[in-house]
């Protein structure tokens, strides 16, 4: 098949993992498949790479990333535009197609040469769900057409993929009749390689405490997630380090939530160069809130942690409590509560749980299970359906 992707956002953020790792899933799967982003800088010049297998145009704007990011370019999407009325493809995948420059391109091209439109619907965006956090400019200008756009763009689409159960309830209950399909984040295997626990840490990290617990995609945001952790965690500064990657909290957040001499922040890691620094966590975490917008999508760092060949301490919700059933071996399993989050940290303390075969658990079942090749399959069988259902 000739498939079209199209990134809402700019190349290699908001999303670019798990949309480049279904695409280039889906080149070893046979296909040809071509990917529209945006520049993350100012550009004139329209960039074209081949990534693994997958043509990737890189399209310059003259607005600032803050709006090409969010999927609001102007010369961007002028350019993706002009660029799907000469190319025909039979598949037109958006991985947000509420946003102008993921959705538009795939719908006009779809007017013109007869393809089937593939949307995909990531989170609970609207009313009632992110948009709810979004900064007070954006409710006041993009506010409304956020929530109109979500539900009209999966309207127009042939086929939906959404990464929970909630989601496909929440569309089926707003009229939403299409095809839609469920599927959850993947573990990126060729990234992340298998990692041996390290027992020298101090090569990588300032640390001499007994036991690094890791978490991936660190923000401000998912502090109030974590906070039963948080609190759980001043109980053994002693024998914690809690290992954050990804976006800094800042030294007024570690004074708020008395984080101070517990929590190292390591920055974002470039999985494809220095994959390695992950190696130095014996167990990850993962603690949510079991809210509608926590509930909607999938947690993308759960396939990451299991790529890492690491246990994994959580608190099961939605979705994630099924796969968690299927899999206990290689779960420390609580709730979002701080009693019980200090009674699983003291048995990891007391060695209760035997690490090195939890991780071999955890990285089978990321290669076997969850890789995003096994992911692409489902897609590219969703594909086929919609190419069936088209022809009868």
């Amino acid at each position: 098949m000739n498939i079209l992707v199209s990134h809402f956002g700019i190349f290699k953020k908001g999303g670019w993992g798990r949309t480049f790792s279904l695409a280039e899933s889906l080149v070893v799967l046979g296909n040809n498949v071509t990917v529209l982003t945006t520049n993350p800088g100012f550009s004139l010049v329209i960039q074209k790479k081949k990534i693994n297998g997958v043509i990737v145009y890189i399209f310059p704007d003259i607005v600032p990333s803050l709006l090409t990011s969010k999927g609001f370019g102007v010369l961007s999407l002028l350019l993706r535009l002009l660029y799907v009325i000469f190319n025909r493809f039979e598949i037109l995948h958006s991985d947000s197609g509420h946003r102008p420059s993921a959705g538009w391109p795939c719908l006009l091209n779809r007017l013109i040469y007869k393809g089937i439109y593939v949307s995909e619907w990531w989170d609970f965006f609207g009313k009632g769900g992110q948009l709810e956090n979004k900064p007070k400019y954006f409710k006041i200008l993009l506010g409304g057409f956020e929530k109109w756009s979500e539900i009209n763009d999966k309207k127009k689409a042939d086929g939906i993929v959404v990464l929970s159960s909630f989601m496909k309830e929440r569309a089926q209950k707003l009229g939403i009749r299409k095809d839609i399909e469920i599927i959850h984040g993947g573990a990126d295997i060729i990234n992340i390689p298998r990692m041996k626990l390290v027992k020298n840490k101090s090569n990588y990290i300032d640390t001499d405490k007994k036991i690094l617990l890791g978490y991936i995609g660190m923000s401000e945001s998912e502090l109030s997630d974590l906070e039963p952790f948080i609190k759980a965690l001043e109980k053994f500064k002693n024998e914690i380090t809690f290992v954050t990657f990804g976006g800094f909290v800042g030294e007024t957040n570690i004074q708020a939530y008395n984080l101070g001499g517990i929590i190292k922040e390591m920055g974002w890691v470039d999985y494809s160069k220095n994959s390695e620094l992950l190696s130095i966590v014996d167990i990850f975490v993962l603690i949510k809130k079991e809210s509608d917008i926590n509930l909607a999508g999938w947690p993308n760092k759960l396939g990451d942690y299991l790529a890492c060949g690491r246990p994994v301490l959580l608190n099961p919700y939605g979705d994630v409590t099924e796969f968690v059933n299927k899999n206990k071996e290689c779960f420390i399993i609580t709730t979002w509560n701080k009693t019980d989050i200090e009674e699983k940290i003291q048995e990891i303390i007391e060695g209760k749980y035997h690490l090195e075969n939890m991780a071999e658990k955890a990285r089978y079942i990321a290669e076997h299970e969850i890789s995003w090749l096994n992911r692409a399959k489902i897609l590219n069988n969703f594909y086929l359906k919609l190419k069936l259902n088209k022809t009868n």
